[in-house]
């Protein structure tokens, strides 16, 4: 483990966003309609909102823009029903699965006309059909019996909704929290994803790990932070978290978005980007080398960075088809457990539209990887001391030999992008990857503890 001089080659991007056809979106109805005729559901409605979207693009292909929204699946008819503030009654044209819309002004933004008086409860009970057999609210998050007694009638959906719902439905006994159908990660529907989606992640990632290595080949000693991010260059793919940009003693906050701070040399700097399918992040310290930095962390690399690649390294070995979570996790934290590196959140989880899905890398995990499943390499040291941390979070996704070849088919030119970061790894940074992980991230692994020497980076051998 040491620092050399290795360049990063360009591995290319795509110059045209894979689509994601109506077939795909009509085959995840239809599995949730199976899947509630199995569990003897009538119904399935799911709110949605701009942070919390996801579940409902997953099965429509649309997500309310600045308002909230519900979707209400009635098992025996053909035509959802999309409810929506005015704002988005237009741009529920980007539907791709049969809906009748309905516009309910209190669902939109304070202040428009709301005269008509129109009852939630009425739209309610003309939109569910039967009402006999079980609800199923879809909100963001599902519950466990480590939280609650009963988890399946918890629910993250606005009160006034979910009064209302129970206000027709009269038994509350009927209305159950199924969000877990969705996020969960043993098998939940969007753990696994269609080659579609995943060549859609690719090239998501294409798009946001390029701009995070124009940030950091970039980075300016007498800058502002704000003068920093331009070089992220968006193009216009929604975002699936804040932007985040920060130095100095900002850093200490974590999530924190660019300022007018200026950026100095020998102080810790981080940054983010993440878009729908896709998110790379880096830190490290705003430096040539370790002379650059506060005279009692110059062992930085040595104490920090080493121990944590050394823990990346394994990651990236034994994430493959059919290894438990629990092994993953093993094998980050007997390097990374000890209290001075802070790591508390799960190191690694699946990524979608929205930036953490869920996570099966946890103590004594017994779920297995599979194909199709794209996951996010994300170990996150928090030392809450002046070492700060270091940190690389790159995607990645499953393929099994059959897949891939289904993949190479389809998407021949992001394949040959996988492959050339494939051998990247395998042979420049050595780290040996199974033949099913695909690597998205154009700086796969690629970590410069300082970033004013961008192409000083870890080999991992």
């Amino acid at each position: 483990m040491k620092l050399t001089s290795i360049e990063v080659p360009e591995f290319g991007i795509s110059h045209s966003q894979p689509i994601i056809e109506e077939k795909i979106f009509n085959e995840r109805l239809l599995n949730l309609k199976e899947k509630l005729l199995k569990e003897n559901y009538g119904c399935a409605i799911i709110y949605a909102d701009r942070e919390h979207f996801a579940n409902m693009h997953y099965i429509s292909n649309f997500d309310p823009r600045f308002e909230e929204a519900v979707l209400i699946i009635n098992l025996e008819e053909d035509e959802a029903i999309l409810i929506t503030g005015p704002e988005n009654q237009g741009y529920s044209a980007v539907s791709k699965i049969n809906i009748k819309k309905i516009n309910y002004p209190t669902f939109g933004l304070l202040s428009q006309d709301r005269s008509a008086k129109i009852n939630i409860e009425e739209l309610f009970n003309d939109s569910i059909k039967i009402k006999n057999k079980k609800i199923g609210i879809v909100g963001w998050k599902y519950f466990t019996n480590d939280e609650f007694k009963q988890p399946d009638k918890q629910f993250d959906i606005p009160h006034y909704i979910l009064q209302s719902i129970q206000n027709i439905v009269k038994d509350i006994n009927l209305i159950n929290n199924i969000t877990h159908w969705f996020n969960n990660p043993s098998n939940g529907f969007r753990i696994q994803n269609e080659l579609d989606e995943l060549a859609l992640m690719e090239y998501s990632s294409c798009h946001t790990s390029n701009s995070l290595k124009n940030v950091i080949k970039n980075l300016k000693v007498g800058v502002s932070e704000f003068e920093a991010a331009t070089n992220f260059k968006p193009i216009g793919i929604p975002l699936s978290c804040h932007l985040m940009l920060s130095s100095g003693e900002r850093v200490k906050y974590g999530l924190s978005s660019p300022s007018s701070k200026i950026i100095k040399k020998g102080e810790p700097f981080a940054a983010a980007y993440g878009v729908w399918g896709s998110l790379n992040c880096r830190v490290g310290w705003v430096a040539e080398n370790e002379n650059d930095l506060p005279i009692n962390v110059r062992d930085y690399f040595g104490k920090l960075v080493k121990p944590y690649c050394h823990a990346v390294k394994r990651w990236y070995e034994n994430i493959g088809i059919d290894v438990y979570g629990g092994e993953i996790y093993e094998k980050v934290m007997d390097i990374l457990g000890d209290p001075f590196y802070g790591v508390e959140l799960n190191p690694g989880h699946f990524i979608h539209k929205d930036e953490w899905l869920s996570s099966p890398i946890f103590h004594k995990s017994n779920i297995k990887f599979k194909s199709r499943q794209a996951i996010q390499m994300d170990i996150i040291p928090a030392t809450n001391s002046e070492y700060f941390s270091s940190n690389l979070e790159d995607g990645i996704f499953l393929l099994d030999e059959s897949d891939r070849s289904l993949f190479s088919k389809q998407y021949p030119e992001a394949m040959d992008r996988i492959i050339k970061r494939r051998e990247f790894m395998i042979n420049k940074l050595g780290i040996d990857l199974k033949p099913e992980v695909m690597p998205l991230s154009n700086i796969p692994a690629v970590i410069s503890p300082f970033l004013l020497n961008f192409d000083h980076i870890v080999e991992f051998k």
